[in-house]
């Protein structure tokens, strides 16, 4: 058996990198079809999840599947090469093996791996993508992930704690033609320098010309000057609730008297939401009490 496996996972790559690589779950079948064309592939699985993309083909090569993947997406190789890993053979199985049990998740030891993997055998299994080699590795992969779990004891120990992390808020302001994005730019450089001079240190700050960025996307060139309606997307993060409170409060004069043919100002003033992250760990369950602590009403 030649197997050779391509992916990009939670240490390899940003969340924007394993978007961009993604397959949707109703795409995934065409995508198979393509790819046993395309890579020459005998055999061929893909698992796509919000924190791994990974394709394992049998008689093919990481090179060809490597130009699918390019091919596919749309995507130029120096966008995504240096996040990507090639293995092959014993050590494609051992990943495989890692991935399935939980070894190689961003917290150890949860059960969702198991299941995401089943539906991307069964995916592949109903397209006819799936022949003896890797039906024969999935089945001991299966075997190997329930035995990981009831020897090892590993999802007794699998707990994420929760924290806050700051403040965020996202603000949009709609345009109309004429020059829809040439109006949205200046309300965003406007509303920058207006934060910049109140002395707002902000975490984050990002821009997004929903109608440009997010329907065109960068290699379809310059917009057209006759898009019909830009809507100006800004959003903030920080530590503190002052700064992104304020800036809140900055939207009203920007629609008011900044560029002219605002349409609408998000569906009315936003709010500011509180950011909760997590911390996974390796934790015995039955030493951490669950509790809820209200400290102010």
């Amino acid at each position: 058996m030649q197997l050779a496996l391509i992916g990009v996972s939670h240490k390899t790559a940003p969340v924007e990198i394993r978007e961009r690589l993604a397959f949707p779950s109703e795409k995934l079948r065409a995508a198979l079809e393509a790819l046993m064309e395309r890579a020459k592939a005998g055999e061929a699985m893909i698992l796509s999840t919000c924190n791994r993309v990974e394709i394992v083909a049998e008689g093919t090569s990481n090179e060809l599947i490597r130009q699918f993947l390019y091919e596919y997406h749309r995507i130029g190789a120096d966008a995504v090469s240096d996040h990507l890993y090639c293995l092959q053979n014993a050590e494609a199985i051992r990943h495989v093996f890692r991935v399935t049990s939980s070894l190689d998740s961003m917290m150890i030891g949860e059960p969702q791996i198991l299941g995401q993997v089943k539906e991307a055998y069964r995916i592949a299994n109903d397209a006819g993508a799936i022949g003896t080699n890797l039906s024969a590795l999935m089945n001991k992969t299966f075997a190997v992930a329930k035995r990981v779990r009831s020897e090892t004891g590993i999802s007794q120990s699998a707990v994420s704690i929760s924290y806050a992390a700051g403040f965020k808020a996202v603000g949009t302001l709609v345009y109309s033609w004429p020059d829809a994005y040439k109006k949205a730019r200046a309300a965003d450089r406007i509303l920058r320098e207006r934060l910049d001079r109140l002395g707002l240190k902000f975490d984050a700050i990002h821009s997004e010309f929903v109608g440009v960025d997010a329907c065109h996307g960068e290699m379809s060139g310059s917009p057209s000057p006759d898009i019909a309606e830009v809507a100006l997307r800004l959003g903030v993060r920080s530590m503190e609730k002052a700064p992104v409170e304020r800036f809140l409060k900055e939207l009203v004069p920007i629609a008011l008297n900044g560029p002219p043919s605002v349409t609408g100002l998000n569906a009315g003033r936003t709010k500011v939401d509180e950011i909760v992250a997590y911390w996974p760990a390796l934790i015995p369950k039955n030493l951490v009490a669950p509790q809820v602590l209200i400290t102010s009403v």
